[in-house]
């Protein structure tokens, strides 16, 4: 969720890859970021996988990424579709000074 700050600093980045909706929220004014850019990124060889009998991802104990394949400042993996968001550096650094910003680097290449 963004305050409208945050969403007019990261709209640039942000609306290629997704859609900024607006939240119906009577004590404050947000948007809600929905990321539609699904990268083919997360390398499965080299990353730390728990996944089901069926082959479907559990969980990633450890990240690895295949850096051509990182196109979009913001984006999901299809093997993750409902986990989290991954951000590259373009977004971290545009997103710096922010309230509320926290990232987790979970790949470094």
């Amino acid at each position: 969720m963004l305050r409208p700050a945050a969403a007019a600093a990261l709209a640039p980045l942000l609306e290629p890859w997704g859609e900024l909706l607006p939240l119906d929220c009577p004590d404050a004014e947000l948007h809600l970021f929905h990321a539609l850019a699904v990268l083919d990124a997360l390398d499965e060889d080299r990353s730390d996988i728990v996944k089901f009998d069926d082959g479907t991802v559990l969980a990633v104990d450890s990240y690895a990424f295949r850096p051509a394949a990182v196109t979009a400042p913001v984006f999901k993996v299809p093997q993750l579709l409902r986990g989290p968001l991954f951000v590259d550096e373009r977004f971290a650094d545009a997103a710096a000074g922010l309230a509320g910003t926290d990232f987790v680097e979970v790949w470094s290449g």
